[in-house]
């Protein structure tokens, strides 16, 4: 199959008033492979922002098409529906805040087409400031991703054990994943449609990825999804999380641990998952159990200890010693 003969469908979900909508819609339109179809789902977009699509609209009447939810539906809602109804042979996530490389959908497509096989693809992104100034560092430098040469789907499954590292606005699919992701579940308002799509094709074991920055990620204060802090703001906060560990953090490793088991209920049922990985799932939810428990100091201290001799912070948890802290200074 030639790059040129498929067909490329982009879903881009907006909402308020998308300041930089234009610049994102220019960059997808002036790709080296064209695509076929952008399609922006309006979940409550200003109508400056609807002045700028309809404006893209005329221009590229075949290709850009706007449509408009009845209702309010949220991100996670948005981006699922778009996905369950998107054409085409690929589909690509976009935020509305970025800008995509020339090369990003030709790149992409290569990818698909490599012996590997994928049914989802992503990449590294440039992080820049709300004017596109680029920052340091690239988005997997930040996150402490470190991507394998062979690009081994095992090895990005045990990865997203420990956090997520597939960005959706990396994203592309290829359609016959759709026969297993969608519906999208609303697992929780914190575990966005990214996580689920990305984890259901890494325990497929049916995921790639792009070693390069393709999208240029702007970072500003509206966003409704963005990546972590850096530098004093971080040292600032991690002094604050040390001092006010709490029954808050409790809740939140609780809930985390339901995320998780309804996740592996969903994979159950849709895909055929071995039993290495539902051990894994399975071994992660009862980490997560134990570090939600309440209990004595000193029994907390002995468990903790154990766990670490046993390796399930250095499995699943990007930051293994900072977790053992948290979970030592946890209250009673």
């Amino acid at each position: 199959m030639k790059v040129e003969k498929v067909l490329t469908t982009v879903v881009l979900c907006g909402y308020g008033d998308a300041p930089y909508i234009e610049d994102q819609i220019k960059s997808i339109t002036s790709q080296t492979v064209k695509i076929h179809k952008l399609t922006i789902y309006d979940d409550g977009l200003s109508s400056s922002a609807i002045n700028v699509v309809n404006d893209y609209e005329k221009k590229f009447p075949d290709i850009v098409k706007l449509v408009v939810n009845d209702s309010r539906k949220g991100l996670i809602h948005n981006f699922g529906d778009a996905i369950a109804e998107a054409k085409g042979d690929y589909i690509f996530l976009s935020d509305q805040d970025d800008v995509w490389s020339e090369h990003k959908v030709e790149k992409i497509i290569e990818e698909f087409h490599s012996d590997r096989k994928p049914d989802l693809v992503f990449s590294d992104a440039i992080i820049t400031d709300k004017d596109g100034n680029i920052h340091s560092c690239n988005l997997w430098e930040r996150i402490g991703f470190k991507p394998r040469k062979d690009k081994d789907p095992e090895f990005l499954f045990e990865n997203l054990l420990m956090r997520q590292v597939i960005t959706g606005a990396t994203i592309a699919i290829r359609r016959e994943a759709l026969n297993y992701i969608v519906p999208i579940p609303d697992l929780s308002p914190t575990f966005l449609h990214d996580g689920w799509v990305g984890m259901a094709c890494a325990a497929k074991g049916r995921v790639s990825w792009v070693n390069e920055g393709l999208i240029f990620y702007r970072q500003h204060d509206s966003q409704l999804a963005g990546i972590s802090r850096s530098g004093i703001e971080l040292l600032i906060h991690k002094v604050r999380m040390y001092t006010s560990v709490n029954a808050q953090t409790r809740k939140n490793i609780h809930e985390e641990a339901e995320i998780w088991k309804k996740m592996l209920l969903l994979l159950l049922e849709r895909i055929d998952l071995s039993s290495h990985k539902v051990d894994l799932i399975e071994r992660k939810i009862d980490f997560l159990k134990y570090r939600a428990l309440k209990m004595k100091k000193v029994k907390r201290i002995h468990s903790s200890i154990l766990h670490w001799r046993n390796g399930n912070y250095r499995k699943f948890h990007i930051r293994p010693v900072r977790a053992l802290l948290l979970d030592i200074l946890m209250p009673e």
